[in-house]
């Protein structure tokens, strides 16, 4: 009897223990679009979107992201900066190429960055120096406090010499020609631009640690419409980037992007810098959005965007005296940037301080993009994002000024291009990314607009 209750007692141990156990999350396979094919998956070479997503899984460079999206060390083990922070020293710690056709993996070595700087320059860098097989210098040419995050795109990852001449001129072109480091390497890359079934499949590159997944696959679309219908149709694709929240799915979003007018003439701009009162939803009253992060806070917590808000009626209608509307204006936009609507409450405001007729030239994004360049407007309604997390690269698109370390310089500068009118700010626009349920750890990159699926994981019991 004893052994018998003793055999009743271990089998409800092991069948509690067993109902308490919850999925690690691990070892899934995640698909995600792309939309259009890839340039080219060489970091040095690649030009569009799709082409960083896909880089951003295949390859790791000194700096990385962690899963709170904060920067960390990628294969650096330690760093040192000099004194005059004009020299940083990395020792780089364990990482190896794989690759579709590399049956041993190779070890990354210093000198993969030095190569990397050889095919294309990085900004502010001056030289890149391998001290040794595990140690790497950057010698600046002028102080970059961003310096750490720039090391974070694309045209920072590392190339390796002997790979690289192996592939003989096809490097990034195709699946065996794409060593990577990364958290993945690719298996299979086919396009057909007249085909419906084309791909991109990536395989965990179990050389490095700590990836969750165990495949990341890619669907190459053409527009965002035919992603939209795939990820609602499809129970294949795992998140989908949109504008807008999905019904009945999960999301997060972030707050990247900065909307505002922009007036050709420099007077017209002030007056309308003073005359803006801003009302509706999302409203900017700062050029740089929620998204931007100082020294690993928030900028916009450090310095309030009201505090930026030149708003002045009676500055407003003194320029106003001085300045003399020829005609009615139009105000150039696209739709792809901005819901027309959203600008009604602007163009009151404008026509009864300029007492003209103002109407709005909404063009398609390439005739748009012309107009822009070529200044064929009188108000424009313009978009500023960044290629890296830092308030410099937002501000330094209106004015060119030395990077700095405080804060207050960067306050300074924002109200100063505020009151100068150069930008208005009116807008923040956000990405949405919607997933299904039971998925979680995935990491978005501002700015490249990146998603990170090493931390990926898939709760689905």
């Amino acid at each position: 009897m004893r052994k018998f209750w003793i055999f009743i007692l271990s089998a409800i141990m092991l069948i509690t223990g067993c109902s308490s156990e919850k999925p690690d999350g691990k070892d899934y396979l995640f698909t995600v679009s792309v939309v259009g094919n890839p340039n080219s998956l060489d970091p040095q070479s690649a030009e569009n979107a799709s082409a960083y997503d896909v880089v951003a899984n295949i390859f790791t460079g000194l700096f990385t992201y962690d899963e709170q999206g904060e920067l960390c060390k990628g294969v650096a083990e330690s760093y040192e900066i000099s004194a005059d922070e004009l020299e940083y020293t990395f020792t780089l710690g364990e990482n190896f190429w794989g690759g579709k056709n590399i049956e041993e993996p190779v070890a990354l070595i210093a000198d993969d960055f030095v190569f990397a700087f050889s095919r294309k320059s990085i900004e502010y860098v001056d030289e890149v120096i391998a001290v040794d097989d595990k140690t790497v210098k950057y010698v600046l040419k002028e102080k970059t406090p961003d310096f750490l995050t720039i090391l974070t795109l694309p045209v920072a990852m590392p190339c390796s010499r002997l790979l690289f001449e192996n592939c003989k001129g096809r490097y990034g072109l195709d699946e065996d020609s794409i060593p990577s480091n990364g958290s993945f390497f690719v298996e299979k890359w086919q396009y057909d631009p007249y085909g419906f079934d084309n791909v991109i499949y990536t395989k965990r590159n179990n050389s490095n640690k700590d990836i969750s997944p165990s495949r990341l696959n890619y669907r190459i679309l053409e527009d965002y419409d035919s992603t939209l219908n795939r990820f609602k149709e499809d129970k294949e694709l795992s998140i989908v980037k949109t504008l807008k929240p999905i019904e009945d799915y999960e999301y997060f979003s972030i707050t990247d992007k900065t909307i505002g007018l922009v007036a050709k003439d420099e007077i017209l701009g002030k007056l309308l810098a003073y005359a803006t009162v801003r009302e509706g939803e999302n409203v900017a009253y700062g050029i740089i959005p929620p998204a931007v992060k100082f020294k690993s806070k928030s900028y916009r917590e450090l310095v309030n965007e009201k505090s930026i808000d030149v708003y002045d009626s009676i500055k407003a209608e003194n320029l106003k005296s001085t300045y003399e509307v020829a005609s009615d204006i139009e105000i150039l936009t696209c739709s792809d940037i901005v819901d027309t609507s959203m600008l009604y409450v602007y163009k009151n405001q404008y026509e009864e301080i300029l007492d003209c007729n103002i109407s709005f030239d909404v063009q398609p994004f390439d005739e748009y993009s012309r107009k822009l360049q070529a200044e064929e407007y009188t108000l424009c309604i313009k978009l500023i994002s960044a290629e890296y997390n830092s308030p410099y690269a937002f501000l330094s698109q209106s004015e060119d000024f030395t990077p700095t370390n405080n804060i207050d310089d960067y306050a300074q500068k924002e109200k100063e291009i505020a009151q100068k009118g150069e930008f208005i700010p009116l807008y923040y626009s956000s990405v949405y990314f919607n997933y299904k349920k039971n998925l979680d750890g995935f990491v978005y990159i501002p700015y490249t607009q990146q998603l990170i699926f090493r931390y990926a994981r898939n709760y689905t019991e």
